[in-house]
């Protein structure tokens, strides 16, 4: 059987352009806010996909950028800076931070309203209640990904490698408001239990960034694989989900391509409907 290959970057283009009808019927566009501390080859490459996407679109991106030995309070006063003189607005920290930052206080220094990527509790907490316009970006790209696929449904086994902050556990959370019940593995899982899941599972989502985590045996013939674990080798982007997967899948998304184009896309949806919620 010929595997479905997932066009993230088809995708994307047309969410653009939805995006881009949209904004134009809006008076006061909203300005996205991207605050990047110190430099990272892949940091700059998905921030070089947002300032493009905005331009095309209409709507201002501006950079922050502050030198890698900057505090976290100064990264906060940013963040206080542009929720005071900015609106509407939405503000991104590019992760991942220099590890001498408190990460979790400067994602929690940006207010729901402002936070598009979803990082923050304030964000989180709605988000869970179902209660926030905005939803995880890479969550909402898996989610819509799926919904792509006729062959898709919820009763399917879903299995979800990972359960961080920015892929599993958001993911996890909006997969089971679609109705799906995910089993979540990440490195403290039982080892037999996460292979015997992999073997069952016909979704396969990861999201560690460990290139060639997932090998060819360790997923079922015929599964969905979505590959949302992108990391960089010798300048190359890379998936958790070895290639060589791709032959026994039913579909699967890409790396590069798949998952990462329509992230972006997500944010600026994101952005249009926490303004117009």
């Amino acid at each position: 059987m010929q595997p479905t290959i997932f066009q993230g970057n088809k995708h994307m283009k047309e969410i653009r352009e939805y995006l881009r009808a949209e904004f134009t019927k809006i008076d006061q566009l909203p300005v996205l806010h991207i605050i990047i501390v110190g430099i990272h080859p892949v940091i700059e490459r998905f921030v070089r996909m947002k300032e493009k996407f905005g331009a095309i679109i209409g709507v201002p991106v501006h950079i922050h950028r502050l030198d890698a030995g900057s505090t976290t309070q100064q990264c906060q006063n940013v963040i206080n800076e542009i929720t005071i003189t900015e609106t509407p607005a939405g503000i991104i920290v590019q992760l991942p931070l220099p590890n001498h930052i408190n990460t979790e206080a400067v994602l929690n220094t940006v207010p729901a309203p402002y936070d598009v990527d979803v990082l923050g509790i304030q964000g989180q907490q709605l988000f869970d209640q179902g209660k926030n316009p905005m939803i995880p970006t890479v969550a909402r790209a898996i989610g819509y990904a799926l919904d792509t696929q006729p062959g898709v449904t919820v009763d399917m086994n879903t299995v979800i490698v990972g359960n961080g902050k920015l892929v599993g556990a958001p993911t996890a959370q909006y997969l089971r408001q679609k109705g799906f019940a995910p089993w979540v593995f990440d490195k403290n899982s039982d080892p037999e239990a996460y292979a015997r899941g992999l073997e069952q599972a016909q979704i396969v989502i990861s999201g560690v960034g460990s290139p060639g985590l997932i090998q060819v045996d360790d997923v079922a013939e015929g599964a969905f694989l979505v590959d949302a674990g992108t990391s960089e080798g010798r300048g190359v982007l890379q998936g958790d989900i070895d290639p060589e997967c791709y032959s026994h899948a039913r579909w699967y998304t890409p790396v590069p391509g798949g998952i990462g184009p329509l992230t972006v896309a997500m944010i600026f949806m994101n952005l249009y409907d926490g303004y117009n919620k």
